[in-house]
């Protein structure tokens, strides 16, 4: 009897705290938004810091500061986040062009070299390397020219919001 009791309170515990949980919002546009929650780890910079900075989110503090382990920060002041799991999915080649490129790279000589050497015994052309390498070379120069940070203006708005309100504008 008591261990039923105990259960189900701890369960309307839990219940409780998620409906009036907060939660930090970031609205992209009107289909996408990421919703940030105490424990998941965010990387961001702001207008007084422009280096890349990454914490747990522990809490927030009303309806105007993210609480992190070492210090509190306001919404307004963040001027960026970085890409996450969260975010990564509303681009679709943007992170994944220089994985393709490199596979193609390496790839495509190699099934040259497969068919034309081993199947039809026939000299490889050496453009194929050429082609290749191009391939290769683009991977790392769209690695190294593709930034992570998503910038925070115009309609896109970093928010704290109530799990059951509106968001907090």
């Amino acid at each position: 009897m008591y261990f039923r009791v105990l259960i189900t309170l701890s369960a309307l515990v839990w219940t409780i705290q998620l409906c009036y949980g907060q939660r930090l919002l970031f609205h992209k546009n009107r289909n996408k938004e990421a919703i940030y929650k105490a424990g998941d780890i965010i990387s961001f910079s702001t207008k007084e810091d422009d280096s890349k900075m990454t914490s747990q989110i522990l809490g927030f503090e009303g309806d105007t500061l993210i609480v992190f382990q070492n210090y509190k920060v306001n919404p307004r002041s963040i001027t960026c986040l970085y890409a996450d799991s969260k975010t990564m999915g509303w681009y679709p080649l943007r992170y994944k062009i220089d994985k393709i490129l490199f596979i193609a790279g390496v790839s495509y000589p190699l099934l040259e070299l497969f068919n034309e050497g081993l199947i039809h015994r026939n000299a490889v052309d050496p453009d194929v390397v050429v082609v290749g390498g191009s391939l290769i070379g683009a991977s790392f120069l769209a690695r190294w020219l593709i930034s992570e940070k998503i910038s925070i203006k115009g309609r896109r708005k970093l928010l704290i919001m109530n799990q059951k309100d509106e968001p907090v504008w």
